[in-house]
């Protein structure tokens, strides 16, 4: 089983390792039961067949030290059956009531890395991909096929230890076979298994890839006609899927119908040997191999069909591990807690993006006071995006210092005093009270505050005409409204939220200048407030008293009040 990676399995278990554990201790003690029914029906054939045969005398004389009657030992063997089965039950209901659980935690530990982590570059598909399909491939496929596969090892091994006390010989013939044919598997079907799970992680996340980029461009696509170009890649690939997906479901269970043919077509051939040339057939040894063989063969078919699904789907554990440990919190930054905002300073700060050998800053220097309305003004690419994310901690960088109330930045307080308006408003399904508090639980104070929000970002006379008013439902991505009412609504929700620092990113491009006006002059009359403002636009730097203006050759601070 070297295709289980240990270090990345404790990795992802964590603190649910000690239910496992449990579970194959009681995969042990179900065992045990098995080896001990085993163990009793020999001596009860015995009894019922009278066959007189001088092997196994090891249990005979077991029940000969206990003296156990018949009836007693069918008791034993109904009280054995019965405690076994139950306790079958129960685990059959155990291994997915773990499993899935661990998922939960572990979907929940993913979304939570990614919202947490300052840099990352999935994209919104590879996320959905990473949470979905691919936690449940890990869940379903590996991790329930792993447990299954250790029950079913544990089962077969405790039936061999049998096998052997009551016959050595029969049963190191049959180990040999068995030997033979985990080298044949091994040669044969180990790689295809990975490279068919590998296929179908692949191609699942380029279908997940494409169908992301239709729904975003669906407009575009339609008006330049160019829907086959998209539909021939989901095609593609859904091809792709459906062979890997067809043979792999194929393959798994082949190896299983192989062994489950070889083994009885072994047994129909001693027979029929034992007929042909007229010899004594051991009745006790048939009796028993042939029951062994009715108990042995489910699990080790479950236990093949196991290995397969576990090593098709070794590619999910990897991609969660990396993510994960990649994408472990850490706090580099002195951990300190912040209740106000004074200023930030940026010092000697030079970036460049890896792929390019050009610098976007150097030596940068500029500092923000509270109260200070700061505006970042450039032309498309200079680098005004980039430079708020990396004073908002998104964007790493190598060289320079950022600095909030001059100590080293640590962004996680800096979030507490900072609210962010983005070009791209954020809105989700749910309510419009909700798309504001970002709380699903209102009081009756925070509705009075959301509605003197929506008075200041004149939005008030609009939802009193919805249904539902603050409880009117928005659609994904606000769909049931305008342009300009998102931004109404982004920026009601950062006045809500009635922090000390805003950053605003284009944030009033889709309003008209009437209301862009209004919104930045509610905005400039709070003197406590700092704005941070980017834009390309000339004439909104007029509210600033700060501007910072970036080119590609040269950036300069200029004070204007």
């Amino acid at each position: 089983m070297n295709f289980i990676d240990t270090k990345k399995l404790n990795f992802l278990l964590e603190e649910h390792k000690t239910k496992f554990l449990l579970v194959i201790l009681l995969f042990l003690i179900s065992s045990a039961l098995e080896f001990v029914s085993l163990s009793l029906m020999v001596p009860f054939m015995d009894y019922i067949f009278n066959v007189g045969d001088n092997e196994s005398s090891i249990f005979k004389e077991i029940v000969n030290i206990f003296d156990l009657s018949k009836i007693s030992l069918l008791y034993l063997l109904i009280i054995t059956f019965s405690i076994r089965y139950v306790l079958i039950l129960y685990i059959n209901y155990k291994i997915p009531k773990i499993a899935y659980d661990h998922q939960k935690n572990l979907r929940f530990k993913i979304i939570q890395s990614y919202m947490m982590s300052f840099e990352h570059n999935l994209s919104s598909s590879n996320l959905i991909q990473l949470s979905t399909a691919t936690l449940s491939i890990f869940t379903v496929q590996f991790l329930m096929s792993m447990m299954k596969m250790i029950s079913n090892f544990i089962i077969i091994l405790f039936i061999l230890i049998f096998l052997i006390f009551f016959n050595p010989k029969g049963t190191f013939v049959l180990l040999s076979f068995l030997f033979i044919f985990y080298l044949f598997y091994k040669i044969y079907f180990k790689k295809k298994f990975k490279l068919l799970g590998d296929s179908v992680i692949l191609n699942n996340s380029n279908v997940i890839d494409i169908t992301n980029e239709i729904f975003k461009g669906l407009q575009e696509i339609k008006i330049y006609k160019k829907s086959r170009i998209f539909l021939n890649k989901i095609e593609k690939f859904g091809i792709e899927l459906s062979r890997s997906e067809t043979f792999l479901r194929f393959l798994v269970p082949l190896p299983r119908i192989i062994l489950e043919m070889l083994i009885v077509f072994s047994f129909l051939l001693l027979v029929f040997i034992f007929y042909i040339y007229e010899a004594d057939i051991p009745v006790l040894s048939f009796l028993v191999y042939g029951y062994a063989a009715l108990r042995i063969l489910p699990p080790i078919s479950e236990f093949i069909t196991s290995i397969n699904v576990c090593r098709s789907a070794t590619k999910s554990l990897s991609d969660i591990y990396f993510f994960l440990k990649k994408n472990k919190t850490k706090n580099k930054y002195v951990n300190f807690k912040i209740n106000k905002f004074d200023s930030l300073k940026i010092k000697n700060l030079k970036f460049g993006y890896n792929n390019s050998n050009k610098y976007l800053f150097k030596n940068l220097n500029f500092e923000i006071n509270k109260g200070d309305f700061f505006g970042i003004f450039g032309d498309s690419g200079v680098g005004k995006s980039t430079l708020l994310k990396i004073i908002l901690g998104i964007q790493k960088i190598e060289i320079g210092k950022i600095l909030l109330n001059n100590s080293k930045s640590n962004f996680s307080s800096f979030y507490e005093v900072a609210s962010y308006l983005p070009q791209d408003n954020f809105i989700f399904k749910g309510t419009i009270k909700e798309n504001i508090s970002l709380n699903d639980d209102c009081t009756k104070e925070d509705e009075i505050k959301i509605w003197d929000m929506l008075k200041q970002v004149k939005l008030l006379d609009k939802v009193n005409q919805l249904q539902g008013k603050l409880n009117f439902k928005l659609a994904e991505n606000g769909r049931n409204l305008s342009g300009g009412q998102k931004q109404r609504i982004s920026i009601a929700r950062a006045l809500y939220h009635n922090r000390q620092v805003i950053f605003l990113d284009e944030s009033t491009s889709s309003l008209d200048s009437e209301s862009e006006k209004l919104i930045l002059d509610l905005l400039k009359k709070n003197k406590s407030l700092t704005k941070i403002l980017i834009t390309h636009k000339k004439k909104l730097l007029e509210n600033c008293n700060k501007v910072l203006v970036l080119s590609k050759n040269n950036s300069k601070l200029i004070k204007q009040k």
